[in-house]
């Protein structure tokens, strides 16, 4: 499995595990709604991760969807580190600063692969798993290492404590940020999030 996709697991794990939180199985499907055909990945046949998770996204429409049936476009060693994942470690927790997150995400990426994740699919993974506001911040801006990520959006977070002061219930200003040699930033919305809100609404 190391030499074929480099992912070095720490333990074999009986059974399966969804990585990903439970709510969204609990969002029901769209009527007479039919999955596609996908193109299996292993990670073997020689086509990148990039690759395949792009074509993925370009088949499925509704972000709960394209999470909960993720596991069927694997095979093989792919799907071995898959189900190798932690549960619910896919995104970034309630309450859990970027600085935070970044260093779970190194945990699971040292646990799952050897060496052979650039920096830049780092960043593109760690971006992925970011709760918003920060997700649409992030992708304001270019990053040439988790690290670089950590230190731009810490910055944005020290800016807006109000991201963390409500457990149950966040209020957050997103803002399109710029360059350091920008004149300012610019508000774009205020979005309100409250507990037990679906990932996404279910289409008719």
């Amino acid at each position: 499995m190391r030499d074929q996709f480099g992912i070095l697991p720490k333990k074999r794990m009986i059974g399966y595990s969804k990585p990903y939180p439970n709510e969204y199985d609990l969002i029901p499907l769209p009527p007479k709604y039919r999955l596609p055909d996908f193109t299996k990945f292993s990670g073997s046949e020689g086509t990148s991760s990039i690759e395949h998770v792009s074509r993925y996204l370009a088949q499925l429409g509704m972000v709960c969807v394209r999470v909960r049936f993720f596991s069927q476009s694997l095979t093989g060693p792919a799907f071995g580190w898959y189900t190798s994942l932690p549960p619910d470690s896919v995104r970034q927790r309630r309450g859990e600063t970027v600085s935070e997150y970044i260093q779970r995400f190194r945990t699971v990426r040292n646990r799952c692969y050897s060496v052979r994740l650039s920096e830049k699919e780092a960043v593109e993974l760690a971006i992925a798993g970011l709760s918003a506001p920060l997700k649409d911040v992030a992708f304001q801006a270019d990053y040439n290492s988790p690290a670089h990520m950590v230190q731009k959006l810490t910055s944005y977070e020290q800016r807006h404590p109000e991201l963390y002061q409500d457990k149950f219930k966040r209020v957050a200003l997103i803002e399109m940020e710029e360059d350091e040699d920008s004149v300012g930033d610019q508000e774009v919305a205020v979005a309100e999030w409250t507990r037990g809100q679906s990932p996404c609404p279910a289409s008719g």
